[in-house]
Parts: C-alpha cells; sequence; structure tokens
C-alpha cells in the first residue's frame, strides 16, 4: 500500500500536470489551479483490478482539475480539454511508477478509451 506521502505525492502531480496545460487561461482568467487528492486506500495495485480502480481514480481526478467537461459541440473547445485529462492522467500515472496502472492506462489507450457500456 501507499503512505500518505505517496498519496500527496500524487496529489502535486496532479496539479502540475494541470497546471501547466492550463496556466495561460487560469491566469488570463484570475482562477485558482484545483489540486485534488488521489487515496490509494482499499486498493491491491497488484491486481489487475486495483490497478483499474485506481486508474479510474486518478482519471476521475484529472477531469475534475480540468475542469467541466464542454459540450461536444464545441469542437475549439473539447480537443484542450480531453488533452488536458489526458495529460493530466499519463503524469499522475507515472507519479505512481507502479506498473499495473501504467499497462492499465496504457490498454485504455489501445482500446480507444474507456468502455461506459457494452452489447452482448
Amino acid at each position: 500500500m501507499f503512505t500518505r506521502t505517496s498519496i500527496a505525492t500524487l496529489t502535486a502531480v496532479i496539479a502540475l500536470a494541470a497546471t501547466s496545460l492550463l496556466a495561460g487561461a487560469a491566469h488570463a482568467s484570475g482562477e485558482e489551479i484545483v489540486s485534488v487528492k488521489v487515496s490509494t486506500r482499499g486498493l491491491d495495485l497488484s491486481s489487475d483490478a486495483g490497478a483499474r480502480t485506481m486508474l479510474t481514480r486518478v482519471t476521475r481526478a484529472a477531469r475534475e482539475v480540468c475542469g467541466p467537461s464542454p459540450d461536444n459541440r464545441l469542437l475549439d473547445e473539447v480537443a484542450p480539454y480531453r488533452r488536458c485529462v489526458t495529460s493530466t492522467t499519463d503524469r499522475a500515472v507515472a507519479g505512481l511508477a507502479n506498473r499495473n496502472v501504467a499497462a492499465a492506462n496504457a490498454r485504455q489507450y489501445r482500446s480507444g478509451g474507456v468502455a461506459l457500456a457494452s452489447a452482448r
């Protein structure tokens, strides 16, 4: 399991990634950069299920840090938002330095994203 230090480090990575991508927009609008703590509590990151759950938590935190999802019809806003979420997630996963979470993140890209539903 991870210690509080690991959780704080992950928080810093998420905040740093979002800061680097959104600094211009946040600075221009006078908004503060948001950071989100991501807990590893209750997860066994050596298992596939634990790694996938951690990736879900990190991605959710990245979405929160990057701001509200824009309307999909606003293409000039969608692409930067998606880049922010992807980059923030990638940097947070790298900060975890966990092979299983990194592999889950790589699989997510190969499959074209997280499946929200499936048909039988």
